[in-house]
Order: structure tokens, then C-alpha cells, then sequence
């Protein structure tokens, strides 16, 4: 499955076609969080700062996104303030804008979660997920996930939840700009 297959994803009109498409972009949506602010999930105060300043997994990640039968490719950035995003930019079709956070959950774990709005090649919102990952290191260049991961059509009305894993590679120790 290729890298832009979810762009321009949209409930179908038959239930098995709406979920296979909001399945696709589920496996993309986990790991491309782009940068919209997610209300409720800053880490709290001066300790929450500490444990995400300058910690693993701060970087560049890619890799892939594997839901439901199918695995798509992903690219993460994970910087030292706490913040996620990703960086495929739209495509004609259009694509996702959104943002996550992440903290430390141990010494070689931490969690991330957030929110992705879908839209089409006019901008017009067609849907949104709500994601969350619980990750483990293995070593300093690799990691994987498991989590799950709420869709919503354009006026907020649950489409469904689905389960989730990655395994991403670090690419570079230097995040880029969300």
C-alpha cells in the first residue's frame, strides 16, 4: 500500500467500504500526526517538562503502521518540548493535518497521543481520529507500539475504533519542526 493511499479517505456508502477506507487511514493517521494543537494532553508542570527534555524518542522516525490486515508507511518527529508531528504534506486529493504529544512512561518506554483531522483537495473537513500509543524502545534507534485509534465523520459522529501497531526506525536524533 503506498504512502498517499489514505489522501482523500471519506466513509463510502456501504458500511464494508467505509471501513475498509477508514481502516487505511487509520494505519497513516497513527503515525502521521501533523500540527493542530490537541486540547487536554500537555504533560503537567515542571516533572512533566523533565521527563520529556531531551529524552529519547526525540527525532526523526519512520517506518510502518500495521491495522487490520494492511501496513502503511510513516514518518514521525518527535521534539524535546513534548510535541509529535508528521511531515507528508497534502497531496491533490488532500490529506491530514493534526498533532499529538508524547512523554515518558519508564526508561525505555513512553506514550503518545492526538488528534488528525482528514480533509479533501478543497480543504473541506471529511472526517477525524482520535489516536493513543503506548511505546517501547528497542534500543536507542528503533521502537514499536500498540494502540487504538476512534474515527469521526465531519460533524463528530463515531464511525468506530480500531486496534494498531508500528515499528519505526530513527532516521535522524534531530527532530524537525512541527
Amino acid at each position: 500500500m503506498g504512502r498517499n493511499a489514505w489522501r482523500g479517505a471519506r466513509p463510502a456508502t456501504s458500511a464494508s467500504g467505509s471501513r475498509r477506507r477508514w481502516s487505511r487511514a487509520l494505519g497513516v493517521a497513527l503515525g502521521v500526526v501533523l500540527t493542530v494543537a490537541v486540547p487536554g494532553t500537555a504533560t503537567a508542570g515542571a516533572a512533566g517538562d523533565q521527563q520529556t527534555r531531551g529524552a529519547a524518542p526525540v527525532g526523526l522516525w519512520s517506518g510502518t503502521i500495521n491495522f487490520t490486515g494492511a501496513e502503511v508507511e510513516a514518518t514521525m518527529s518527535f521534539r524535546a518540548d513534548g510535541t509529535m508531528c508528521a511531515l507528508q504534506p497534502p497531496g491533490p486529493d488532500g490529506g491530514a493535518d493534526g498533532s499529538g504529544r508524547w512523554w515518558r512512561t519508564g526508561p525505555s518506554a513512553f506514550a503518545f497521543r492526538g488528534l488528525e483531522r482528514f480533509f479533501n483537495a478543497s480543504g473541506t473537513t471529511t472526517g477525524y481520529l482520535r489516536f493513543s500509543h503506548q511505546a517501547v524502545l528497542v534500543g536507542p534507534a528503533e521502537f514499536t507500539s500498540t494502540g487504538q485509534g476512534t474515527y469521526y465523520d465531519a460533524d463528530g459522529m463515531e464511525l468506530g475504533t480500531t486496534p494498531a501497531t508500528a515499528h519505526l526506525r530513527k532516521v535522524s536524533g534531530q527532530s524537525q519542526p512541527c
